[in-house]
């Protein structure tokens, strides 16, 4: 189990399937043989923890797809930073997740990679509250914390959730565990990407202020972001409580 060894990385489980492809069983070759692709495609819908961790996905890729991918847009056009201010907070947040994913890779071993997962994702729910609120005036300060606690929360998301999603895949189906969940979990993104988009096309004209700070549709779109993202942390925290899941 990986809970009691070493965190696997994305490396040496390909490897891993590879060599299981490769040298199928004796009595799991008959079985095979005798399934439609399609059949192939439903067996991991058979499995309770499979499902739960596939929901979780879902839930991270629509909660992360929403306003991740106006942030650069954001920056540049309503900031109006420059490219090598970007380039530089940019370059710290990575070396920082560099040397926090180890810890990350050490600590789930003793409490699990749940309780890390839910810590993270909130912790990048609430770096997208600092977007929203950071606007020119206040920009020096409020972008260099939300760099450093977007790196601290994603250098633990990216390890945890993906040692979760190999736990929940039973061992002889796990190429088509992770087919099935990556389209499932990119079409979800690309949907919320899509209608995130959709909703700022109507709020781009408006603009408000909140707490004496004026807001954009950009801004309120981080807000749902944050929204989001605090959901899924809540139901990663409500995974805590099953026994069934070996994460």
């Amino acid at each position: 189990l990986i809970l009691c060894g070493e965190p696997k990385t994305k490396q040496s489980v390909m490897k891993e399937l590879v060599s299981n492809d490769d040298s199928p069983a004796s009595g799991d070759v008959s079985q095979k043989t005798h399934k439609t692709p399609f059949a192939l495609l439903l067996e991991p819908f058979h499995y309770k923890s499979f499902l739960i961790i596939l929901l979780l996905s879902v839930l991270w890729n629509i909660s992360s797809c929403f306003g991740s991918p106006f942030s650069a847009t954001y920056q540049v056009n309503n900031l109006h930073m420059s490219f090598t201010y970007i380039m530089t907070l940019s370059v710290i947040s990575m070396v920082i997740r560099i040397f926090l994913t180890p810890l990350a890779g050490r600590i789930p071993g003793k409490i699990g990679y749940t309780l890390i997962l839910g810590i993270s994702i909130l912790l990048i729910g609430s770096h997208y509250v600092l977007w929203a609120f950071t606007v020119p005036e206040n920009m020096t300060t409020f972008l260099p914390a939300l760099f450093i606690v977007s790196a601290v929360g994603f250098a633990g998301q990216n390890l945890c959730l993906f040692n979760m999603q190999v736990n929940s895949m039973p061992e002889e189906i796990r190429t088509t565990c992770f087919s099935v969940m990556n389209t499932i979990s990119g079409v979800s993104g690309f949907l919320s990407t899509l209608i995130a988009s959709f909703i700022l096309d109507n709020l781009d004209a408006s603009s408000f202020t909140f707490l004496g700070i004026p807001f954009s549709g950009l801004q309120v779109l981080f807000l749902v972001t944050a929204i989001l993202m605090t959901l899924c942390g809540l139901f990663t925290f409500s995974l805590l409580k099953r026994k069934d899941l070996k994460a």
